[in-house]
């Protein structure tokens, strides 16, 4: 992993292109990642970890003001930096995937960013209603529908009541 946070600075401090190099470093470092099976099968992304921290993420790459001092700068604050994002973003990844054990087909379930952030608030509430789920969401009363339908038909969440009294619940086998 060290290995990925050195060429991460290494390949921005090169600055190869008038333009994207950023995103091309963030793509290798994806990459290699990927290649040393630390990607969790696709899941991790660090790059909402720097778009969290864009300040902090510049600080410590700009060491210097030209590529020749830029390579004999220290790394500690750079690695402390990338290695402490990897961290945090594996740690939410983890959270993420505890809501959901693990379903009865052992077959791999996709979900949505909003279908995350239903499942984070009934992890954390025991349930969640219509009006709810439209004040966290911000979305259209139709898109949420979908999101909790699609939430049901994959067994994740349970319907409990009818019309203005229905309320979802994580489906029994997914409770820990």
């Amino acid at each position: 992993m060290l290995l990925a946070g050195i060429i991460h600075y290494e390949f921005v401090s090169i600055h190869p292109f008038s333009d994207g190099n950023g995103r091309v470093t963030r793509l290798l470092v994806k990459l290699l990642l990927d290649l040393l099976d630390y990607d969790f099968r696709g899941c991790l992304v660090l790059d909402t970890y720097y778009w969290q921290n864009t300040s902090q993420y510049y600080q410590n790459l700009n060491q210097a003001d030209n590529y020749l001092d830029q390579r004999k700068a220290d790394l500690t604050d750079w690695l402390t930096y990338f290695i402490e994002g990897f961290y945090l973003v594996s740690k939410d990844l983890e959270r993420k995937m505890s809501i959901i054990t693990a379903n009865q087909n052992d077959e791999t379930i996709t979900l949505n960013d909003q279908e995350m952030q239903i499942l984070d608030f009934v992890n954390q509430f025991g349930q969640i209603n219509l009006p709810e789920a439209l004040d966290i969401l911000q979305v259209p009363e139709r898109t949420i529908q979908r999101r909790l339908k699609n939430l049901v038909d994959k067994n994740i969440l349970e319907v409990e009541g009818k019309g203005k009294n229905t309320v979802y619940r994580l489906n029994k086998i997914h409770q820990r």
